[in-house]
């Protein structure tokens, strides 16, 4: 990726430095260039000159600009211009930290520093005056420069070998402490003069700790992954423009897509080289677009349309201050997998409508946290096993997903009279996501019944495919309508559900629920509420439940899902039977 990158920039990999080189006017508002001309006389230099220059983005390889910390100095003798004082004073601190560690100068590089010094020491007050005249004269931010003349030309400072080492060698301090000499890179291949081992661009590698150590002995750290400095550089590279092109949020965890090749030929590499520009200039037309994973969407929904030269691996990465971790990486995800996954979803989507598209935010509700009071997402875990699970093709368990819908619905149903909105959408959440579920074929619910009830809602089942596979479930979800509309009447007519507590929580049995249906019947004949619809909903219950016999095959958590899931699409129900939601 970093070799990618630096082809787009037009970056020869044979001038590696460029790849640290930041442009010192990314925002356009350092239009200006004050130059402080040295003439150098062997290795002194007496100042020339100051001069302006108007910005050149064709030179910024020779500006040879890296920002450094804010109490410190740039990574070399160009500085963005904060105030004439501070940054006068910013390339004099320069100087001198170049004169206190200069590793792998001659005695002469030392001498030109030492002098180099000596024009910041003694004439430090005139450049700030001069400087300070050149800023009076323009209406902008400007850009101060050291150049050096010699023999009639004037040379930037990325044009200066003595500037250039210097710039290298205190961008790679930090991973001198652990090398060896004529090694060989663990990425390119190359042997080389000298290898490093003890630092990579991600925080994710460590050797903190000797466990983590070959041979368990620190010195020894360089052979777990020896680079040498140009592929650590590159792989710096890559790792800025995964971080800038390659960087999606997932509701709440970054992710990376990193497209590779299957099949290694021109067409591949030509797709491949395509996906990586429509990822970094995100073009994608939103009228086309799916939802599925929020804001991502559209990049998915693009990515399923290539041909399977090629596979995705998504990387999900954490980070928390200055540490780095490995959340979950899915590999080799293929285009039609990403169809498959698009075909799941249209399908719900005509079952359930505009107002109720998947996406994976309707699972991500239930796998966040066990409980809305804590601080932390204690079920980061579950939600991206769930995902790695969809994406790979994986089974999930179905009393798993269940248990943790059940988890929230109860929260939500023990709170129905403060806010019944929430019970309603996370219940519908539910019942949508679990639709798409068994629509992509990743979970398998109990064997179908073989048995034909001749009931009037067969049609409105088979709509939900295997969800509702057997007559315990059917059954139940209808009650779950008939109680909804129990509780409705109770509401209007009294402002308050009575009934509401022969639920239980939603932690009703079997014998709970074949208990229920004569209280409900009874309690709606005591409103004069069991009309011609009731009657029939009541009805096909009657035969659901007495043809799924004793000894129901379907946990606590089960049960209740699809009595929730009938009281949330009992207006569905009703309307089904060709009627009034309420009569």
């Amino acid at each position: 990726m970093g070799k990618y990158s630096l082809k787009q920039r037009g970056i020869d990999t044979s001038d590696i430095l460029q790849i640290l080189v930041e442009n010192p006017n990314s925002n356009s508002q350092y239009n200006d260039v004050i130059c402080l001309v040295l003439q150098k006389e062997g290795t002194k230099f007496r100042l020339d000159e100051i001069k302006m220059e108007k910005f050149d983005s064709g030179k910024i390889a020779k500006y040879f600009y890296k920002s450094g910390p804010p109490s410190g100095s740039d990574y070399s003798l160009t500085s963005k211009v904060t105030s004439p004082e501070k940054t006068v004073v910013r390339l004099g601190r320069w100087v001198k930290k170049a004169v206190e560690s200069s590793r792998n100068l001659t005695d002469e590089e030392e001498n030109m520093l030492k002098n180099l010094q000596s024009v910041f020491d003694n004439e430090g007050n005139a450049l700030i005056t001069e400087v300070e005249e050149r800023c009076q004269n323009i209406s902008g931010n400007a850009i101060l420069i050291v150049k050096i003349a010699e023999h009639g030309q004037e040379k930037y400072v990325g044009e200066v070998d003595l500037f250039r080492k210097i710039f290298r060698n205190r961008n790679t301090e930090n991973i001198q402490k652990v090398s060896v000499d004529n090694g060989i890179c663990s990425a390119c291949g190359e042997r080389k003069d000298r290898i490093y081992g003890k630092q990579t661009p991600y925080k994710f590698y460590t050797v903190d700790k000797p466990g983590y150590i070959s041979g368990l002995i620190e010195d020894d750290c360089w052979k777990n992954f020896p680079l040498c400095e140009d592929c650590m550089l590159i792989l710096e590279e890559g790792k800025t423009y995964i971080e800038k092109n390659l960087n999606f949020r997932f509701y709440g965890f970054n992710y990376y897509i990193f497209p590779n090749l299957i099949l290694d030929n021109e067409k591949a590499r030509e797709e491949v080289n395509e996906i990586l520009k429509l990822l970094a200039e995100k073009q994608i037309k939103m009228k086309d677009a799916k939802r599925v994973i929020g804001e991502e969407d559209e990049i998915l929904n693009s990515l399923k349309e290539f041909k399977d030269y090629l596979c995705y691996d998504f990387f999900f990465l954490s980070k928390e201050q200055s540490a780095e971790r490995i959340l979950l990486t899915i590999e080799g995800v293929l285009p039609s997998r990403l169809r498959t996954i698009f075909d799941a979803k249209t399908a719900t989507d005509k079952r359930f409508g505009d107002k109720f598209l998947f996406h994976f935010g309707r699972i991500r509700t239930f796998l966040a946290k066990s409980d809305e009071g804590k601080r932390n997402y204690d079920l980061d875990k579950y939600f991206l096993e769930i995902t790695n699970k969809i994406f790979t093709g994986l089974s999930i368990e179905p009393g798993f997903i269940i248990q943790m819908y059940m988890k929230k619905i109860r929260r939500d149903f023990a709170n129905l009279d403060s806010n019944s909105d929430r019970f309603f959408y996370d219940t519908k959440d539910a019942i949508v996501s679990l639709d798409f579920i068994r629509e992509l074929g990743v979970i398998q619910f109990e064997e179908e019944d073989t048995m034909e009830i001749s009931a009037e809602f067969e049609e409105f089942f088979k709509k939900y495919g295997q969800t509702f596979n057997t007559t315990v479930k059917k059954g139940i979800f209808l009650l779950g309508s008939l109680t909804q509309s129990l509780l409705e009447k109770q509401q209007r007519d009294r402002s308050s559900m009575p009934f509401y507590k022969q639920l239980k929580g939603l932690r009703m049995a079997e014998r709970d629920i074949k208990g229920l249906l004569p209280k409900v019947q009874n309690k709606m004949e005591e409103y004069e509420y069991f009309t011609r619809m009731p009657k029939a909903i009541a009805h096909n219950i009657s035969a659901y439940l007495m043809s799924a016999g004793e000894n129901w095959s379907l946990n606590i958590d089960e049960i209740n899902f699809y009595f929730s899931a009938g009281m949330n699409m009992k207006n569905e129900v009703y309307d089904y039977l060709g009627g009034e939601k309420d009569e």
